[in-house]
């Protein structure tokens, strides 16, 4: 994850004197005059209430009259007072200008920049990517830890543009799996530089209204992509679906450019898609809880088929239900030893079990209990199917169908599976 953002100032401008410059010179010193001639009003209106006007009006053409140097020396004060402030104010203007004019023509001209942009953003509509991260949720859901980052594996039906394939740093990517790769260095120099452009809007050097107008279409193209809010989301750990050591490392990254997107976010919304981070929290979070419904149950089905193969099925199930109803609870696997000296065991530890009874073996059956309730347990209770002659596949889905019940539910789910038909 690269965290640099480069945060550059406007140039130094050289002055130059244009129509526009004497327009605001004008400008300002009419204001000045209104002011001064208000001030003037109002001072005359407070000493006349002390003596008549026409006195006071021949007091001071006297004074101008006696001191001219005065006058002339307050006018040019007034003109070079105004000059400065139009300069101030052109100066800022041109200031602001450059600016502007360089961010967004290092932007569009820059190869990295917005080859980053064109490649994992515009060419990467919402659609190919609910179809990527389907794929590759589905490859890591089967292999699970065996993967290593960054993970592609999954999607390299759409990893095409053209029929041209798509080589490293231009591949679809999924958001949470793709940290070490070509793509997200190139997605965080783009975004490491947007960061920098809502940088210089929060300091006050651009408005909301100026890089609307340079960068509205690539700005509402980016805050339009689920993927990136997806990304920015899971780097702040405002969305904690996935376990990854990256997770929430960078608690204010791209923070000003989130806040900035969420404007074009309200923008682009229509009745048919929502693109606020909520909107794609919620469904982000949907989405996975249906994958986990749909993990769970397919586990329920293979574990329920592989146990219908066994020799003595029905025997096995009885024994297992016996038991599991008369422990005070059914633990995660393999098995613990409460405070009061119970041996509690899951569905695989008290099938290995069931199989040792009904072998005729009850010391055995005895000494497993005790074994397969200490830390070493899933080992022992894995070889233990082996000498049963039990496949060991039947073993590992036992246990996964037992760990992914909630606490609360486990007993009630496994003794409802095992009722059934």
């Amino acid at each position: 994850m690269t965290q640099s953002t480069l945060l550059a100032m406007p140039r130094r401008m050289t002055m130059v004197v244009s129509p526009r410059l004497l327009k605001i010179a004008l400008l300002v010193l009419a204001i000045m005059a209104l002011v001064i001639f208000g001030l003037g009003l109002l001072g005359l209106a407070i000493a006349w209430s002390f003596e008549p006007l026409d006195e006071i009006i021949a007091e001071v053409f006297k004074a101008l009259k006696a001191d001219p140097k005065t006058t002339v020396a307050v006018l040019v004060f007034a003109i070079s007072t105004a000059l400065a402030v139009a300069a101030y104010i052109w100066k800022t203007e041109l200031e602001r200008a450059t600016l502007l004019r360089e961010l967004t023509t290092k932007l569009y001209t820059d190869p990295g920049l917005y080859g980053a942009y064109n490649e994992l953003v515009y060419n990467y509509e919402a659609a190919t990517y609910y179809a990527v991260a389907d794929a590759i949720e589905t490859n890591v859901d089967r292999q699970g830890a065996a993967l290593k980052q960054p993970i592609f594996c999954g999607g390299e039906a759409w990893q095409y543009n053209s029929g041209q394939p798509l080589g490293p740093g231009k591949r679809r990517f999924h958001p949470f799996f793709f940290q070490g790769s070509p793509e997200e260095a190139r997605l965080d120099a783009l975004l490491n530089y947007l960061e920098l452009v809502a940088y210089h809007i929060e300091r006050g050097h651009l408005s909301e209204d100026e890089i609307g107008v340079a960068l509205k279409e690539m700005l509402t193209t980016i805050a339009k992509r689920p993927f990136i809010t997806e990304y920015l989301l899971y780097v702040s750990k405002q969305v904690d679906l996935k376990s990854s050591p990256n997770t929430g490392s960078y608690r204010d990254l791209y923070k000003r450019l989130n806040s900035r997107l969420d404007v074009f976010r309200r923008d682009a919304k229509t009745k048919e898609e929502d693109y606020s981070s909520d909107a794609i929290a919620s469904r982000l979070y949907h989405r996975d809880r249906t994958r986990k419904l749909y993990k769970e149950a397919k586990v329920t089905e293979e574990f329920v088929n592989c146990l219908r193969g066994l020799p003595q099925a029905d025997d096995v199930r009885q024994k297992v239900k016996e038991r599991i109803s008369a422990q005070s609870s059914v633990p995660e696997s393999p098995g613990r030893e409460t405070e009061q000296g119970e041996l509690l065991l899951c569905l695989a530890a008290c099938m290995a079990e069931a199989g040792l009874l009904l072998k005729g073996d009850a010391a055995a059956a005895q000494r497993f209990s005790k074994y397969a309730a200490s830390p070493v347990g899933k080992a022992i209770v894995s070889d233990t199917f082996d000498d049963l002659g039990w496949p060991r596949a039947l073993c590992d889905l036992a246990m996964r169908f037992n760990d992914q019940q909630a606490p609360e539910i486990r007993r009630e789910r496994i003794l409802d599976v095992l009722a059934s038909p």
